[in-house]
Parts: structure tokens; C-alpha cells; sequence
């Protein structure tokens, strides 16, 4: 292969990289939000009392939610001003693995296997009267309830491995906005993963709003797969044409590798 040869599929190769880099940068919907600094869960409350849905769009529910370890609690749980034992709190999203317990000395930290319930509080105003969640996968099987309502379970939770089958399929629910104060309870259970926890994070706005951004991380990675089919044909193309120069035919291999593994993680995306 000549020099020219040589970079040109050079300049191909990172060209390709670039346009693959900004794909996924869209399709992760993680794009800057209008407002500088959109609100965080502090405590175990989060206050959107401030927040404008149509004006500043989805908002993702970081920060600090209540924890309970090797605890699956219902809704019910928290009524009646019951004291409840709390291991503390915990980052959303992000995993229990190291977590140290509170009251143990230096802290018991916590394995990646496990079981455990976490609760936020969001204070809303009146002016979406229907909400829902954006919620993709977790480490490994869940059941969650908003104001007391059991709207999505994946797989089943148990208190061993034996009693709990995990699952990963992303959900959009809805629910009504009426009351000023939504209470998220969810159980999650971990015996098959080396991480536990809420590793994805969840995003709260209104149904038109959650069901554009799924549509519109749909058709990106239909656009970054149908893009990395046509470098692969392209560069196999160049291999048959010369098949004494393996470089093409091993970038084709690539292109259509990565565009598999882009089509199967779709499903646990939307």
C-alpha cells in the first residue's frame, strides 16, 4: 500500500472516529441543559418547585436519595411518621459498591451483591398535572412505586439469588402531578452483577417531553449504525478490489462490530 494509500484510510479512519465520538455524544441525551444549574436531590428531597418543565425540559433526579440496606420497603413503610432505620444516603446514579454503613466503626463498605430500598421526595408546582420517568436499566432487578402506586418492576426481587431474577428493559411511566409532592420508592436487588445499585440515572418531564427524547436517541443510533454499515461495505470493498492489502478488510470487521454492539445496546437505551 503507497504512502498516499496509507493516509488516506488514516484521515478515513479518524474522520470516522469523529463522527462516531459526536453520534454518541447525541444519542446519550445527555445534552447541556438551558438552566446553568438545574436542581439536585439534597437529603433525600429534591425541589422543582422552581422548575419549569416547558421552559428548561427534562431533568435528571441526581443527588442524594435515602437508603436502606438489606431493607424492602413498601410505600406503606413511610406512613404514619414511623421511624424507619436509614444506612444514610446515597449518590443517584451511581452504584452501592464501596458504600461504608454508618454506626460501624470505620464503616462497613458494601459488596456489589445485595438488596436495598431508596426513597426520594420532589416538591413540584401545579403546572404539569401529568409527569413521568425515563428509566433504563439498574443492577439488576427492581419494583418501583410512585405515591404509593406500583407503576414499573423489572424481573423479580428477592433477598438471595435464588429468589431474585434479573432483567434489564428501559420503561417510560407516567403519573398524575396533582398533590405538590411526589414520592418515588424503589427496591432493587443485585446477586448477578459485580455492580449493584442505580447505575443509570432517571430522568423526570412531561410524556411529550420523555417520549421525543426516546424518539430522537432512537434515530441517532439508527443514523451511527446505518453510517458504520456503509464504511464497512466501503471498506470491503476496497479489500476485494485488492485483497493483498488486509488494512480495509480488518476496519470493514470493525465497522460492522461496533454497529452490532450499537443495535444490541438499543434495546436497554430507549
Amino acid at each position: 500500500m503507497s504512502n498516499a494509500g496509507k493516509l488516506k484510510t488514516a484521515v478515513f479512519v479518524l474522520l470516522a472516529l469523529s463522527f462516531l465520538g459526536t453520534a454518541a455524544f447525541y444519542i446519550s441525551g445527555h445534552l447541556p441543559s438551558k438552566a446553568s444549574l438545574p436542581p439536585r436531590a439534597v437529603g433525600g428531597v429534591l425541589d422543582l418547585r422552581n422548575w419549569s418543565f416547558g421552559q428548561n425540559g427534562v431533568l435528571s433526579l441526581e443527588g442524594q436519595w435515602e437508603f436502606y440496606w438489606r431493607q424492602l420497603l413498601n410505600p406503606e413503610d413511610f406512613k404514619g411518621g414511623g421511624a424507619v432505620p436509614r444506612a444514610g444516603y446515597i449518590e443517584v446514579p451511581g452504584t452501592w459498591n464501596g458504600y461504608a454503613l454508618p454506626g460501624n466503626g470505620k464503616g462497613q463498605k458494601l459488596p456489589g451483591e445485595g438488596y436495598a430500598t431508596y426513597r426520594l421526595v420532589i416538591h413540584t408546582n401545579a403546572d404539569e398535572p401529568v409527569l413521568g420517568l425515563k428509566i433504563l436499566d439498574f443492577a439488576t432487578s427492581y419494583r418501583l412505586w410512585v405515591n404509593g402506586e406500583l407503576l414499573s418492576e423489572n424481573g423479580r426481587v428477592g433477598t438471595n439469588k435464588d429468589e431474585t431474577l434479573p432483567q434489564s428493559f428501559p420503561r417510560l411511566v407516567n403519573f398524575q402531578n396533582d398533590g405538590g409532592t411526589v414520592e418515588i420508592v424503589l427496591q432493587i436487588a443485585n446477586f448477578t452483577h459485580r455492580k449493584g445499585g442505580i447505575w443509570t440515572d432517571i430522568k423526570i418531564g412531561t410524556p411529550g417531553q420523555l417520549q421525543t427524547l426516546r424518539e430522537k436517541q432512537a434515530f441517532g443510533t439508527l443514523f451511527l449504525c446505518g453510517g458504520l454499515l456503509i464504511m464497512a461495505v466501503y471498506h470491503l470493498g476496497l479489500y476485494l478490489l485488492r485483497r493483498k492489502d488486509r488494512a480495509p478488510l480488518f476496519c470493514a470487521l470493525l465497522c460492522f462490530l461496533i454497529a452490532a454492539r450499537q443495535a444490541l445496546q438499543a434495546r436497554f437505551s430507549f
